[in-house]
């Protein structure tokens, strides 16, 4: 090790063990050593290094390093698409969640895995906390869907699109043919494992 790796890793490790330290400071201690090109696996927890790495980026915010571990990893990945303005708020003023038909109001570290996205909105990579009249609206139960064929409009992006393109044209497909062949195959995997075992078959006769 290097020695200026070797006075990084220092550095980490006493801002880690610091009482009073901020987690701006411990965030950034952490992605020096990163930037250095040191594995970090064996001197921070994965959990740990996933929020560190965030806050490092300026994209979460965290008052306490307990309130940054409690965090559940989806809500970690919510509340980074927001911005620490808003985060901010979020953990002094808390957020309106509707459970079990109640409204109620808790800071961050007290949302569920579940509910992450139900309360935060990141369509577009922009996080928006939702209004308790939508998240009700969300939570209600999907009406029956009548017996007949469906038809679903999905966005994607241009780089997504021309891969796709390029697949379906692998597989003489058309491109809506051939994203409905991949959902079916998700929705029924052992069809679609017999399906390409019998198309194997026929090739090596």
């Amino acid at each position: 090790m290097a020695y200026k790796q070797n006075q990084l890793l220092k550095a980490f490790h006493k801002a880690a063990h610091e009482v009073d330290v901020s987690l701006e400071k411990l965030a950034l201690a952490f992605k020096a050593c990163i930037d250095a090109g040191l594995d970090m696996s064996m001197h921070c927890e994965p959990s740990l290094a996933f929020r560190l790495s965030r806050i490092a980026s300026g994209k979460l915010y965290a008052p306490t390093k307990l309130g940054l571990m409690l965090l559940e990893d989806r809500v970690v990945e919510a509340l980074s698409t927001m911005t620490k303005a808003e985060q901010i708020t979020l953990w002094e003023q808390g957020v309106k969640v509707v459970r079990r038909e109640k409204t109620i109001t808790i800071k961050p570290i007290d949302l569920r895995a579940s509910e992450a996205y139900r309360v935060i909105d990141t369509t577009n990579g922009k996080g928006r906390v939702i209004s308790v009249e939508e998240q009700m609206e969300r939570a209600a139960p999907l009406p029956t869907p009548q017996k007949r064929d469906h038809i679903i409009a999905t966005r994607f992006s241009y780089e997504e699109y021309k891969e796709i393109l390029d697949y379906a044209r692998r597989e003489g497909k058309a491109p809506q043919d051939f994203v409905a062949g991949l959902v079916r195959a998700y929705l029924n995997p052992a069809a679609g494992a017999k399906k390409t075992k019998a198309r194997a078959t026929s090739l090596n006769t």
